[in-house]
């Protein structure tokens, strides 16, 4: 309902324009590289999935935020 799944995703789909993450929540996808729903993560737009993590050097953040070992943080 409204996105929100009323059982864990991974028992069953998520509602049109969402994806289960591996933790079984339902999320929004993603549209563009820097999309503000992935709060600070990438989008990796060929699968509408924000990454759920960074990693220095090699899976940058979004634009305004910084790499803290493998965590997206608001550049200061």
């Amino acid at each position: 309902m409204n996105g929100d799944c009323a059982t864990d995703c991974t028992l069953g789909p998520c509602a049109e324009g969402f994806y289960c993450q591996d933790t079984g929540a339902c999320l929004q996808r993603c549209t563009s590289v820097d999309d503000p729903i992935c709060n600070g993560y990438v989008c990796d737009v060929d699968v509408g999935e924000c990454e759920p993590y960074c990693l220095a050097g090699e899976l940058a953040c979004a634009t305004g935020y910084v790499c803290d070992q493998t965590t997206c943080v608001p550049r200061r």
